[in-house]
């Protein structure tokens, strides 16, 4: 399911890209352009401001979609963070309850076979390194 989301993820990104390419290539291209006015003087149409306004249009959703992309990065790296640490957990709790059942066999018994084999099995317990 990654793979879909991160291809979906690349093509909506290019998507995104090629609006925001368009759009300045426009404002750039009505930049160029004289400013209108009427008989009166008053200004019909103004292409520096037509270009903010198709910029602010363009940019915003941009922005909110990259911020969604990097946040959600992030996301699936502490899923993946938070899945490991789930198993080095069980790992710890198996490793203890595997001392908690030697203990308890030791305390059980003085025989000294069974004694050794848990001497074996458990070195660390006994002040041994492995």
């Amino acid at each position: 399911m990654k793979t879909g989301l991160m291809s979906w993820r690349g093509v909506f990104t290019l998507i995104l890209l090629l609006i925001v390419t368009t759009a300045a290539v426009v404002s750039i291209m009505n930049a160029g352009t004289v400013p209108t006015f009427d008989d009166k003087g008053t200004l019909l149409v103004d292409p520096f401001a037509n270009s903010k306004d198709v910029l602010a249009l363009v940019l915003a959703p941009a922005t909110l979609a990259l911020g969604y992309w990097f946040g959600s990065s992030g996301t699936e790296r502490a899923e993946e963070q938070r899945a490991s640490a789930v198993v080095a957990e069980r790992t710890a709790k198996d490793k203890l309850n595997e001392s908690q059942s030697a203990v308890a066999a030791l305390s059980q018994t003085s025989d000294p076979a069974v004694v050794a084999e848990l001497k074996t099995r458990y070195p660390q317990a006994f002040g041994e390194r492995p």
